[in-house]
């Protein structure tokens, strides 16, 4: 009886020491365009770990910054789903089938355009009747940076770049209004704090796009770790946990909480998927466009063009 009470107590430490750690991800992984038929891939054991937030150790003690306030709420988790939009957009320009989402994402280097994602990255070629949401994008930062591989990878529209930093960092990784945008001036004479208002609902319910890992092959997802698990905060105030999944495709999340212009939202890692051969843990990209997203206010109430006439007089007055 205590030889298999041992054998027993060894299984179970056996496991709780590989349920972060990353299995294969199937080569040919394909480029899908619903959360269903993803599910049916062989890469599907591996994306959808089994929900051990509540226990997990790092889970309250892993926001070491004063500045944000670790509430003690009852903790919330949100699973992340394909961004199916993101992925058809990459997809739609590009003759023929790739073999793999990572030949996608290789193929910036012959035409960026070609596999562009409006949805992450807001308008590429046009500027023609454009909405206002369009204008808007956000500010990405995070309180460590790599020298190599620094936080202005999460937005600078590459899929072959990427933010690295360490588990032990106690990463955060800030999201607000860039109220500082060239294009906007260049679109309505106007800064977006001569526009929007305190009151204005920009999202609602908050949503986000991201590529976890590091993408630019299959080489570097594979060897390298990715995120696992986020707590999001809204001004310092926690909302949410949300679990991400273990794939090199675009992933989305929805939580219930409504974001203004001088709002800033907080995702601090807090577990993580190990890579097979570094300890670096890695993100590619994070949504950097309003443009799809947007409460529907917002373009309802603010039209471009008029914009620019109210700007083109302002201009007139002041000169």
């Amino acid at each position: 009886m205590n030889k298999l009470i041992y054998i027993s107590i060894f299984t179970l430490v056996l496991i709780a020491c590989t349920s972060n750690k990353r299995h294969n991800v199937d080569s040919n992984l394909p480029v899908t365009d619903s959360i269903d038929m993803y599910k049916n891939t062989p890469a599907s054991k591996s994306n959808l770990r089994k929900i051990d937030t509540l226990k997990h150790e790092r889970l309250n003690d892993s926001i070491n910054d004063e500045s944000i306030v670790n509430t003690k709420k009852e903790q919330k988790i949100t699973l992340s789903n394909v961004d199916s939009v993101s992925i058809n957009e990459i997809k739609r320009y590009i003759e023929g089938e790739l073999p793999t989402l990572f030949h996608y994402y290789k193929h910036e280097k012959i035409d960026e355009v070609a596999i562009w994602s409006e949805k992450l990255f807001g308008r590429c070629c046009s500027e023609a009747d454009l909405d206002y949401s369009e204008l808007l994008f956000f500010d990405i930062t995070a309180n460590n940076n790599n020298q190599r591989y620094p936080f202005r990878n999460l937005s600078d529209k590459m899929y072959s770049t990427a933010f690295v930093f360490k588990e032990n960092e106690n990463t955060l990784i800030s999201i607000q209004l860039n109220r500082n945008d060239k294009w906007h001036k260049a679109q309505t004479n106007l800064l977006v704090d001569d526009v929007l208002k305190i009151t204005d609902t920009i999202l609602y319910p908050f949503r986000l796009s991201i590529v976890n890992g590091y993408v630019k092959s299959e080489k570097t997802f594979q060897e390298n770790g990715s995120v696992k698990e986020i707590k999001i905060f809204l001004n310092k105030n926690y909302q949410g946990t949300v679990l991400l999944q273990d794939t090199p495709l675009v992933q989305e999340f929805k939580l219930d909480f409504t974001f203004t212009k001088n709002d800033v939202v907080t995702l601090t890692p807090i577990s993580y998927y190990q890579g097979s051969k570094y300890s670096d843990i890695c993100i590619s990209e994070i949504q950097s466009s309003f443009s799809q997203i947007t409460h529907p206010s917002i373009n309802k109430k603010y039209k471009v063009r008029e914009l620019w006439k109210i700007g083109y007089e302002l201009r007139k007055k002041k000169k």
